[in-house]
């Protein structure tokens, strides 16, 4: 069998993707009496491939994001444990709170794309 793969434009102008497979059909003699082809749509596939990538990329910036977040507020409370001076002491807090906030809105934010996505596909957007 010969495979090919290939993207066609659907006069509504939808790309797809196509699978194509042709193989002879022989009798039993051996005589090739034709070919048999398989079209295969390919487009949901390759859609969930791109979304999956998205989203491992996506993933990845976020436990970056994390990382960065975390290592701030763990920084901030080395120096505020540390310190004895209590106006510094008081910035720290904020400081760290304010890194907390950030760290929130990111997860807020990287929980919502899911979220946002199912809504537009229930709602046909």
């Amino acid at each position: 069998p010969q495979q090919l793969a290939l993207r066609h434009v659907t006069p509504s102008t939808e790309e797809r993707i196509l699978e194509i497979t042709v193989t002879s059909v022989h009798s039993p003699a051996g005589e090739i009496l034709g070919a048999a082809c398989l079209i295969n749509d390919q487009t949901e596939v390759a859609q969930i491939r791109r979304q999956q990538t998205l989203r491992g990329e996506m993933s990845a910036e976020m436990a970056l994001e994390l990382r960065n977040s975390l290592t701030t507020i763990s920084g901030y409370a080395q120096q505020l444990a540390a310190s004895n001076n209590a106006e510094l002491a008081q910035q720290l807090a904020a400081d760290i709170a304010a890194e907390a906030a950030h760290l929130d809105h990111t997860i807020g934010g990287f929980l919502l794309g899911p979220r946002a996505e199912k809504v537009g596909q229930l709602r046909g957007v």
